[in-house]
């Protein structure tokens, strides 16, 4: 880990520990990954909205730590349970909560953007959680975000 990542690595905590609901039962993953329905946790539009603008400010500082194609990697993987968290909250929201938080979204979707296109290897997992939370937020908030493999940058040789 770089020590420039530091402060990205305790606002993921942060985050996780803060959004959670019941951590000792449900971490991140299982919010979203519950295929049996076991979490009975919804947010309210509240929550939503705190969990979305913490979730832009990490990201956003992420993107700006983010000089390398190293840097997104490792910024990336630091989100990743925060991403599948928040992807966790979105499926479990209303569509007009999600809408009306369209200034976090478009700050989401900017910073997942340049993320990606400065990503080594677009097919690693916690990329792929930001594509989806760029298609989930284009649905439900209304924001921009398109994302194809040829967006990526190619490697320059001093990378």
């Amino acid at each position: 880990m770089q020590p420039k990542f530091s402060v990205l690595i305790e606002k993921s905590r942060t985050f996780e520990e803060r959004f959670a609901p019941s951590i000792e039962e449900f971490g991140s993953s299982e919010l979203y990954f519950d295929f049996q329905n076991k979490c009975s946790f919804y947010p309210t539009p509240q929550q939503l909205r705190e969990c979305m603008d913490a979730y832009a400010d990490m990201i956003g500082l992420a993107a700006s730590l983010t000089q390398t194609r190293d840097d997104s990697d490792e910024a990336t993987s630091q989100m990743l349970f925060n991403s599948e968290l928040l992807l966790g909250y979105l499926e479990r929201s209303q569509p007009a909560d999600i809408l009306a938080c369209k200034g976090a979204a478009q700050v989401i979707v900017d910073a997942a953007k340049y993320l990606l296109v400065k990503a080594d290897d677009p097919f690693l997992d916690q990329n792929g959680r930001l594509i989806s939370l760029g298609h989930l937020l284009t649905r439900y908030a209304g924001v921009e975000f398109s994302y194809s493999y040829e967006d990526s940058e190619a490697p320059s040789e001093f990378e």
